[in-house]
């Protein structure tokens, strides 16, 4: 079971366009130029590529949902916004034993790359969180649940 920090993202379109994949790997540009050997990437696929050196800079793992369609279903609830999705990525993660599990927008990348996950959540967490935390003996500061 891993036992680390798990990067999480999720969209409707695959994390690499198969257009670019099949190009990077015959050397195609896909330009008009013959000399380019430049691959232009989707936004999503850019962010994926980014969040994905992020990780491996970092020791982290990248699990991408994929899903189907644009909903996702719950078995009370019935057909819910493709938002609802994360959850149960999230969800998943945990039972794989990950320690940590941050979810990324699939349009978002990690702007600070030579920042740890738990650095950037103690320069961006509320004062009375980290002290709530320490007080408690706590390391996961992620875990905890601020009040606002």
């Amino acid at each position: 079971m891993p036992a680390g920090t798990a990067i999480i993202m999720s969209d409707n379109r695959p994390p690499i366009m198969e257009q670019m994949a099949v190009r990077a790997s015959t050397g195609e540009s896909g330009g008009t130029s013959s000399s380019s050997s430049a691959i232009t990437l989707s936004y999503p696929a850019l962010a994926f590529a980014l969040n994905a050196v992020y990780a491996c800079r970092h020791g982290y793992d990248v699990l991408y949902y994929q899903m189907g369609s644009h909903q996702c279903s719950h078995t009370l609830q019935g057909v819910r916004h493709a938002s609802y999705c994360k959850l149960p990525a999230i969800a998943h993660a945990l039972s794989l034993g990950y320690e940590t599990v941050t979810f990324v927008d699939s349009d978002s990348f990690f702007r600070t790359r030579n920042a740890s996950v738990p650095a950037i959540i103690k320069q961006y967490s509320p004062p009375a969180l980290l002290m709530a935390a320490s007080l408690n003996g706590r390391r996961d500061v992620a875990a905890a649940k601020p009040s606002l």
